[in-house]
């Protein structure tokens, strides 16, 4: 799936550890990034791989490939690829 939106970015929540607390290997450390989107007003919340470079109060142009996931009982938007203009 893919989505476009401009927004603000409100959130940044990295998860680097398990449920544990014992700290995940590189390869599985993402981030959920929350934004608020100009248009609607409303929050996207998206999960980013590590070094995605995003900061709190930084305005975006999200365009991106996503895979929606259910995880925790939530729907979850894991960010694949940036789009393809």
């Amino acid at each position: 799936m893919q989505i476009e939106f401009v927004g603000i970015v409100r959130e940044v929540k990295d998860w680097n550890t398990d449920k544990n607390g014992v700290a995940l290997p590189a390869d599985k450390v993402t981030s959920q990034i929350l934004f608020m989107d100009k248009d609607s007003g409303g929050d996207v919340s998206l999960t980013y791989p590590a070094g995605h470079g995003l900061k709190v109060g930084q305005d975006v142009t999200v365009k991106a490939v996503v895979k929606p996931v259910v995880r925790n009982f939530k729907l979850t938007m894991y960010v694949q690829t940036p789009a393809k203009k």
